[in-house]
């Protein structure tokens, strides 16, 4: 079923394409560079909404893309390392999958780059910022979250609120989502699969 999907997105030749195979994906639970789940609201435990929070990086942690000390240096070699030998064992030459690498491990730390730190993350009030989905289709429309989420399976009449975990987030996600290429969104997705 994997190198089904795998075939389907080497096919592929934009990021229009990549994003309606993404949408086939999302019933599956895969929504890119977010993470999404419908929970109690954490001020109002009588309701559901929806949250968006910050996600999309394989390490989870943003110091494992961006500290140079040496411990970190050595893991984030070794997670480069990682990925290159999972691709070939999905069929694909040392050449492509160092090349494929090269472009997980950019988007990845353009992520970690606008991503909270952990101990921020610890922050409840920071870290739950209440909006719309009108206003959050408007400040970040690359990330196209109303198609992802109807894609899996929840109507927009139950997200017209949501809570928003980190906005600046997805502020840079959106710029990074708009200046990708179609062989970084591809890429980007067989590894996260």
């Amino acid at each position: 079923r994997l190198m089904g999907i795998i075939q389907q997105l080497e096919e592929a030749t934009t990021s229009e394409e990549l994003f309606k195979i993404q949408l086939q994906l999302a019933l599956q639970g895969y929504s890119g560079f977010m993470t999404t789940y419908i929970d109690a609201d954490d001020k109002n435990a009588t309701q559901n909404i929806l949250t968006a929070k910050q996600g999309g990086i394989t390490l989870e942690q943003k110091e494992y893309y961006l500290d140079a000390d040496d411990a970190t240096t050595q893991i984030r070699e070794g997670y480069k390392q990682n990925i290159v030998k999972m691709l070939q064992l999905f069929g694909f030459t040392e050449e492509q999958a160092t090349a494929k690498m090269t472009n997980i491990l950019r988007l990845e730390t353009e992520l970690a780059k606008v991503s909270r730190s952990e101990t921020d993350l610890r922050d409840p009030e920071a870290n739950y910022n209440k909006m719309t989905l009108a206003q959050f289709e408007s400040q970040f429309p690359q990330v196209q979250l109303e198609k992802i989420m109807n894609a899996m399976g929840v109507k927009s009449e139950y997200m017209q609120e949501l809570i928003v975990g980190q906005p600046e987030f997805f502020a840079g996600a959106d710029n990074l989502i708009a200046s990708m290429t179609a062989d970084e969104y591809r890429d980007y997705m067989e590894w996260r699969l």
